[in-house]
């Protein structure tokens, strides 16, 4: 959020909604990374011996932070989706300043930090009871890895 805040911000978003090579260009990009994200999640395999242990280590995490921040800024929607809405909220004076994006962008960010901390605690409730089921992380790693090349080819030949 914050990246398309600073693209918005400094009009870098116009570029993209205006040039469909760069629209494209990232389009392909982003769909490029979510299929190889859904092979990978195809190609893990789950050692019995961990199911039941919670294993977060720095590579995981810092993995984890990469492949959200690199699907979220490759997506050229989200960048139109700033341009087109943080404008409406802004006086058509002060459209120039970079000020009240910033200032939109971070009040957004805090309203989502508040909302994926209530999620990520249901999640992590409904997690436990999962957990007991051996076969749970390959299904939910093949259903994951299926529906990230979907949404990859989706991306790449779908409309604009």
């Amino acid at each position: 959020v914050i990246v398309h805040t600073l693209f918005a911000a400094l009009g870098l978003s116009i570029l993209v909604a205006q040039s469909p090579y760069a629209f494209k260009a990232i389009k392909y990009v982003g769909a490029l990374y979510i299929i190889y994200l859904g092979i990978m999640q195809l190609q893990k395999k789950i050692d019995p011996s961990l199911v039941n242990s919670v294993i977060q280590n720095k590579t995981t995490r810092k993995s984890n932070f990469t492949s959200g921040f690199m699907t979220n800024a490759l997506n050229p929607k989200v960048a139109l989706f700033f341009l087109a809405f943080f404008p409406q909220f802004i006086k058509s004076t002060h459209l120039q300043s970079p000020v009240p994006f910033m200032l939109l962008g971070l009040t957004y960010t805090l309203i989502g930090i508040v909302w994926y901390l209530c999620l990520t605690y249901f999640a992590g409730t409904f997690t436990k009871k999962l957990k007991n089921n051996p076969n749970t992380h390959l299904r939910i790693n093949r259903f994951s890895g299926v529906i990230f090349v979907l949404m990859g080819i989706g991306i790449a030949f779908g409309g604009q």
